[in-house]
């Protein structure tokens, strides 16, 4: 029982540290007809004619380790099968939160998410944190001569 003083002190430290960091974590997930709750209850819902299909990318973020005054912005990039890309950005709280970006899919042309990266950035450009998908890479151009 001698050593239980330091494994406190060990784990107090590693909370301490963890909590000061700002984090960013991505979930990606399909979105269809499971997704209304008139599905499971039975109850009269319009979308039931024309359900959603796509995906989401689900984004939580704690942001309340950033010291500085500058606003706070999501910027994302997304890489689809077809290999077109989009990009899009949103203001974010200082604080912890969570918000997702749907990407809706054309029921004859099916276009999943290949791959995305999302950044916490600053209004003076400098990245806070990053999150990239396992599969991102930097799309390389061919030029055919």
């Amino acid at each position: 029982m001698r050593c239980k003083p330091k494994k406190i002190l060990f784990f107090s430290l590693i909370l301490f540290l963890s909590s000061c960091s700002n984090f960013l974590y991505v979930q990606q997930q399909k979105v269809n007809c499971r997704e209304l709750a008139s599905t499971y209850v039975d109850t009269p819902d319009p979308l039931q004619e024309c359900p959603p299909c796509g995906q989401r990318l689900v984004v939580s973020w704690d942001a309340s380790g950033y010291e500085g005054d500058d606003k706070l912005f999501i910027r994302g990039k997304v890489i689809f099968c077809d290999l077109t890309e989009k990009i899009f950005s949103k203001e974010i709280c200082k604080g912890s939160s969570t918000t997702e970006f749907y990407f809706p899919l054309d029921p004859n042309n099916k276009n999943p998410i290949l791959s995305y990266k999302l950044d916490i950035v600053s209004e003076e450009g400098e990245v806070i944190n990053s999150w990239t998908h396992k599969l991102w890479v930097k799309p390389l151009l061919i030029s055919e001569e």
